[in-house]
């Protein structure tokens, strides 16, 4: 609808912005003479003097009316019989499962399931007043951040009631409709259970399980193929296709497929548990999480963050749980960095004790120790170019690096009363430290004095990468910060040559606490206090995915070399081994420090470090 056609106020309500549209009309954000915030459902005026369209309003005004709950959205006010007819209901900010998918990605299994559950006991809350949803789709589905809504009743009608659509008629989008409004039958309960499967299917891999690039061929694959269901995870593929049942009777009902995704039913059982395919009678008993707002495909819609049940990838929620083999016994006061030789043959670890101590792998005995920090070390990494020389950052204000071939302390970079928190080398001589005033500083050709001075941090820099960013067809240098305190959540790029900042990756709700990037300009990856991990494109500067499982801050986060596999480490105990090009969970390790900063993983993927502590991966 054009601003200059847009009324000021509907009833009560002035009209400040608008939210979206669809092809019956338009939702905006509405303020109520209290100063509440409602979405207000404007009928398209061009239907307004239709009378099968005026209908179809007040149905859905009488659908959303009808059916109530904890996560439904409350019917405020409305007015059917208005010149434009109108509905105004709670305002409830969030994207669309359209939306977030698109944005951010596809949901893990864990995440899958309790979108499943929620919407199949929406599901049954609609049916349990004699009605059916006919166009559950993923931009009618809402992810607030309290749980998911299903919006439009725009379609709805009651199960035993003819459609307002005309004969033959196809209402819901052609990728999530069931076969019998592809033939016009009567759409029953069982219709919803088919799209509530498209719907899943969508969530966990981007795409319908009928997909096509043409109606006619998508239409051929809803009536008579099997759905493609790869990319489900496997534990949930029986559920999901047994919903995708060509026969509505050979559905389960909404209600059994939410016990199963609740994990209240075995999927066994089903046989015995299929939905009623025709019209039924409404029930007295509502579910408890009803969930319903209206707008024809039209959503309130709020700038949110990253929302809280969402992962790029497909992951898997368990994972075989492994202690540890072996127990570094030599710092005293704690291991604050710790990273393995190019040949993953050394360990080398920084303490408090302002020491720096090498280890062997195999059985984690002491082979060497190193002193001239005149307090804690913070930070190591190796020259990639030559696995003999060592560099180390401590809270001295000082920059060491160590011959390891010799025995000797090579050089030291002075930064003076600031701490450093982290160090990075690259394969150009370049340098860099993170300091904990915010500065991150760059000394080039391997100079110990002139560094560059880069600002922008508002907080403590807590670590500090280096990749490679492919840029034109030439390979860049380049520096990835990250920074805690300050109200900086946020990771900065920065050109290792020119000092130029080259991005800012933001997304983190809280402090980050520790950055990671892979060799071969792959993935950069951030640990955070917001208990996540997030994955980043350095080259498109944007997050293209987020890990969640820990149950406390992450500290830690290390690549192995062929960047298949990602550690990360948390305040629960536990460190986390996740499939990179998937996101998949692989094991949880069990028995970690309780501030794992100190993390590494071996370029062969085959062991882990986290503090102290040592795994060995089968």
């Amino acid at each position: 609808m054009m601003d200059e056609l847009r009324p000021a106020q509907v009833g009560p309500y002035r009209l400040t912005a608008s939210l979206g549209a669809g092809g019956m009309g338009e939702v905006f954000l509405g303020v109520s003479p209290d100063g509440g915030k409602v979405a207000v459902k404007l009928l398209n005026p061009d239907l307004a003097d239709s009378a099968v369209y005026r209908e179809r309003f007040a149905r859905e005004i009488a659908a959303a009316k009808r059916v109530s709950g904890r996560h439904t959205v409350r019917v405020v006010d409305a007015d059917p019989e208005a010149e434009s007819p109108w509905l105004a209901t709670e305002y409830v900010p969030g994207p669309t499962l359209h939306e977030l998918v698109r944005d951010d990605g596809v949901l893990d299994a864990a995440a899958l399931r309790q979108l499943g559950a929620a919407l199949a006991e929406g599901l049954t809350a609609i049916h349990s007043h004699g009605l059916v949803h006919r166009d559950l789709k993923p931009g009618n589905v809402i992810m607030a951040a309290d749980g998911p809504r299903i919006i439009d009743f725009g379609v709805a009608q009651a199960a035993d009631a003819s459609t307002l659509t005309g004969t033959g008629a196809v209402v819901g989008t052609y990728a999530f409709t069931s076969p019998e409004q592809i033939r016009a039958d009567q759409s029953g309960p069982a219709s919803d259970v088919f799209t509530l499967g498209s719907v899943l299917v969508f969530a966990a891999t981007g795409r319908s399980p009928f997909d096509a690039s043409t109606i006619p061929v998508i239409v051929h694959r809803i009536l008579s193929q099997t759905p493609d269901l790869d990319g489900v995870p496997r534990d949930l593929r029986r559920l999901i296709g047994d919903c995708l049942a060509k026969d509505p009777a050979a559905r389960p009902s909404p209600a059994v497929v939410a016990s199963v995704l609740s994990g209240d039913l075995d999927a066994t059982t089903l046989e015995a548990t299929r939905v009623e395919s025709r019209p039924v009678e409404r029930p007295r008993g509502v579910s408890r999480r009803g969930l319903i707002v209206g707008g024809a495909g039209i959503v309130a819609t709020a700038v949110v963050a990253v929302p809280t049940i969402l992962l790029r990838w497909n992951s898997t929620a368990d994972g075989t749980d492994s202690k540890p083999y072996a127990t570094l016994s030599g710092h005293k006061g704690g291991i604050a960095a710790a990273i393995f030789s190019v040949d993953d043959k050394t360990i080398a670890t920084g303490g408090a004790d302002k020491s720096i101590r090498l280890w062997n792998v195999p059985n984690g005995e002491q082979v060497g120790k190193y002193t001239g920090h005149t307090d804690g070390v913070t930070s190591l990494c190796w020259d990639p170019e030559d696995q003999n020389l060592l560099i180390s950052g401590g809270r001295d204000g000082t920059v060491r690096m160590w011959d390891l071939e010799g025995g000797l302390l090579e050089q030291v970079n002075e930064i003076g009363n600031h701490a450093v928190t982290g160090v990075a080398y690259d394969s150009s001589t370049n340098l860099a430290s993170g300091l904990d005033n915010g500065e991150v500083r760059l000394w080039h050709n391997n100079a110990s004095s002139g560094a560059q001075v880069l600002t922008g941090h508002t907080g403590r820099v807590t670590s500090v990468a280096t990749t490679l960013l492919n840029t034109g067809g030439n390979n860049t240098p380049i520096a990835i910060s990250a920074a805690a305190e300050g109200k900086d959540s946020a990771l900065r790029i920065w050109n290792m040559d020119t000092g130029k900042r080259l991005a800012v990756l933001a997304g983190h709700t809280d402090d980050v606490l520790n950055v990671a990037a892979s060799r071969d300009m792959g993935y950069v990856a951030s640990a955070s206090k917001d208990k996540t991990v997030r994955l980043w494109d350095p080259a498109a500067g944007s997050s293209v995915g987020i890990l969640k499982g820990h149950s406390g801050p992450v500290y830690g986060v290390a690549f192995d070399n062929a960047q298949e596999t990602l550690a990360s480490g948390s305040v629960d105990g536990t460190v986390r081994l996740w499939k990179v090009s998937t996101g998949e969970h692989l094991t949880t390790l069990t028995g970690g420090p309780e501030h794992p900063s100190a993390l590494a993983i071996s370029g062969d993927g085959t062991t882990v470090i986290a503090g102290d502590r040592l795994w060995r991966l089968t």
